[in-house]
């Protein structure tokens, strides 16, 4: 697909280093500009996910409660452990197809919009799923493959020192930092499942601590904006439950939690999707120099016809694969380093809370 000369100048003004805020002031306008379009791709996949969930969830919770609350015969019982299987079945499989249409269908289709959007090229919500093709199956077999590492991780840190030091922070870097630059990686560079996770893996290294703290703001972030809200809902819904018939609670806690959890997630999961592919073309432009390749390409096509720089093929051209150590000495220094840094910062969180116990109990 071919890209106007107005859309190789708008490329040419954002592909350029940012620093922290820089890059978060733009994924916020970025957001704002296309409010609608990325909230519509991932509302398309989410609501009616959300939806069987809240539906297979409220059934399956009313049917514990009636067993409970209910003498039954063995006939009846047998019946009611039947139901309450088939429910739990229900829920698992709605939630796996939930994941994979939001977090890997939803995701690479917004990822693909904002890139457009970035480089100033048109697009549509239906255009942004049609575009991604294929490459939704590769991300979720780099899914797969992580979930597997994350196994291995957890083995490791149960090995003593050596896991203990080095395991929790391996399984954040993987989790926190690699994955979601492997949604971009695959969308836009079209790499295999294995390349996308050692590209992706490339890439965060070159500014480990740098991605590390804007994964941490964009955590916290999620936290305010998504999990705060869900949890003040809970407790209300939890001492509600106090003045009236708990069963009737529990219930109407498990459907407004799901409503307000899916409503703010609509509303954070595009931020957080255009930061991390802002995030990942900000690593391009400071280690392989992506705005010098567009601006070589927009220079060799100008005695012929500027308008065939193909922005999306400029894209998919990065570096051959690194060849080097999967993991070097100085990076499993920074695995140790991070594990210690948490727990001096959970030493200081207890200490400051029991503190403000024993205060409490003298006054």
């Amino acid at each position: 697909m071919n890209a106007s000369p107005g859309t190789s100048r708008s490329a040419l003004s954002v592909l350029r280093p940012l620093s922290l805020g820089q890059l978060l002031d733009r994924a916020i306008r970025l957001y704002r500009r296309n409010f609608l379009k990325f909230l519509g791709i991932i509302a398309i996949v989410q609501i009616p996910v959300t939806l069987l969930q809240i539906v297979s969830t409220t059934l399956t919770t009313s049917n514990i409660l009636e067993m409970a609350r209910v003498p039954a015969t063995q006939a009846t019982r047998d019946s009611a452990y039947l139901n309450l299987c088939g429910g739990l079945l229900g829920v698992f499989l709605i939630s796996i197809a939930g994941f994979i249409l939001i977090q890997v269908v939803g995701a690479a289709a917004l990822t693909r919009a904002v890139a457009d959007s970035l480089l100033g090229k048109a697009s549509s919500i239906l255009g942004s799923f049609r575009k991604i093709g294929a490459s939704w199956l590769q991300l979720l077999g780099a899914y797969l493959l992580v979930m597997l590492i994350g196994a291995g991780l957890v083995i490791w840190t149960v090995v003593p020192c050596a896991g203990w030091l080095t395991g929790p922070s391996m399984f954040v870097v993987l989790s926190g930092m690699i994955l979601p630059l492997v949604v971009p990686v695959v969308v836009l560079e079209g790499k295999s499942t294995s390349q996308a996770l050692r590209r992706a893996w490339d890439l965060a290294r070159r500014r480990f601590w740098w991605v590390l703290g804007f994964v941490f703001i964009l955590y916290l972030f999620s936290m305010l904006v998504v999990s705060g809200p869900a949890a003040l809902l809970n407790v209300l819904v939890s001492s509600g439950s106090r003045i009236g018939e708990a069963a009737a609670f529990n219930v109407m806690g498990t459907v407004l939690q799901s409503l307000v959890t899916m409503l703010f997630s609509l509303l954070y999961l595009p931020l957080q999707l255009t930061a991390f592919t802002l995030v990942y073309l900000d690593l391009r432009v400071r280690t392989e120099g992506l705005d010098l390749a567009l601006q070589a390409s927009e220079f060799d096509s100008e005695s012929a016809q500027p308008s065939e720089i193909d922005l999306p093929g400029l894209l998919a051209q990065a570096p051959p694969a690194e060849t080097g150590q999967l993991v070097t000495s100085t990076e499993f220094g920074y695995f140790i380093l991070l594990s210690i840094l948490a727990i001096v910062v959970y030493a200081i969180f207890i200490g400051l809370f029991m503190g403000l116990v024993s205060l409490g109990s003298l006054l």
